[in-house]
């Protein structure tokens, strides 16, 4: 039936690019990591230190550095997370001159794949997780 080597040829390209063809339609553009930056919104009425880290206790700050947001200011977070998964976030939250680790708290959130910016809200403070999760990202 598909005697003629030309015939062949041709079933071999065109089963090639269909394949090509659902290969970048499943992984394509839309699949892409991209990065995620942070903005923290200060709608407290103090000045507080943001610290952001790479694992959820807030023990792993290698590479970021902190950040001082005014009271009723927001600021971007230095450095940005990866964005292909779903994964929680964690920033710790200090007084404008305490060091690590004296955080007053943690702002964890989970954002969507392919969000732009993770937007916290310094009001949200909660006391930081106990494990250790998984962060992600790059500085």
């Amino acid at each position: 039936m598909f005697g003629s080597p030309v015939i062949r040829a041709a079933l071999v390209s065109i089963a090639l690019m269909g394949g090509a063809f659902l290969l970048m339609w499943q992984f394509g553009q839309g699949s892409a990591i991209g990065f995620m930056r942070l903005k923290v919104v200060n709608d407290t009425k103090h000045v507080v230190k943001i610290q952001p880290c790479w694992d959820l206790r807030c023990w792993d700050i290698h590479g970021l550095d902190p950040t001082v947001v005014p009271a009723g200011k927001a600021r971007r977070v230095e450095s940005k997370w990866e964005d292909d998964i779903s994964h929680p976030i964690s920033v710790a939250v200090l007084r404008p001159h305490a060091e690590f680790p004296k955080w007053e708290g943690c702002l964890v959130n989970v954002f969507p794949p392919h969000k732009r910016v993770g937007v916290f809200w310094v009001s949200s403070v909660t006391t930081c997780p106990t494990s250790s999760g998984g962060g992600g990202g790059g500085g």
